[in-house]
């Protein structure tokens, strides 16, 4: 028998507006309350059923905001499992490139734009979870590079150009 401790660095809310934690791999690790839950990185946008400790997170159908027009929208099955694989693979890649931990939010409530905030108000836009091995290395590295209190918006969407472009807050 191998008994491995897992590393808590994510917070979650499930369907019913309790806070758990998980470790990097989606394993839910222990309910806690909102106050303990915002010393993680809080994942948002994603609805989960109410895990048991030791168990993998499972996404379900839910409501988000459009934020174009601040309507409900219902998120089916497909894209909701779509969202976790976006998480998982985000918190892999933090895990990979060691950054875990100096997100504040990891934000998949629309697939094609996920992105990330830092404490220092910096903002990291990912696009959709292609290439995000790519993407997260690129972000470790730039992170060394910025300030430790510089805000901003750095882009790894890869939209546009094979290029991060970081726009300094103003």
């Amino acid at each position: 028998i191998q008994i491995r401790e897992l590393q808590v660095t994510y917070s979650i809310e499930d369907e019913n507006g309790a806070w758990w934690l998980i470790s990097s791999d989606g394993r839910a690790v222990e309910q806690v309350s909102l106050e303990k839950a915002l010393g993680y990185t809080r994942v948002e946008g994603l609805v989960v059923r109410t895990p048991q400790p030791g168990q993998n997170v499972q996404a379900i159908p839910g409501q988000r905001v459009d934020p174009d027009d601040g309507s409900a929208v219902t998120v089916p099955q497909s894209e909701a499992d779509a969202q976790l694989a976006a998480l998982t693979a985000i918190m892999t890649g933090l895990e990979e490139n060691g950054i875990i931990g100096k997100v504040s939010v990891i934000d998949v409530t629309d697939v094609n734009k996920l992105h990330l905030e830092y404490p220092q108000l910096l903002t990291v836009r990912l696009g959709n979870a292609q290439r995000m091995d790519y993407k997260l290395s690129y972000l470790a590295a730039a992170s060394q590079k910025l300030a430790e209190n510089q805000g901003g918006e750095l882009d790894l969407s890869l939209e546009y150009s094979e290029d991060a472009v970081f726009n300094a807050a103003r």
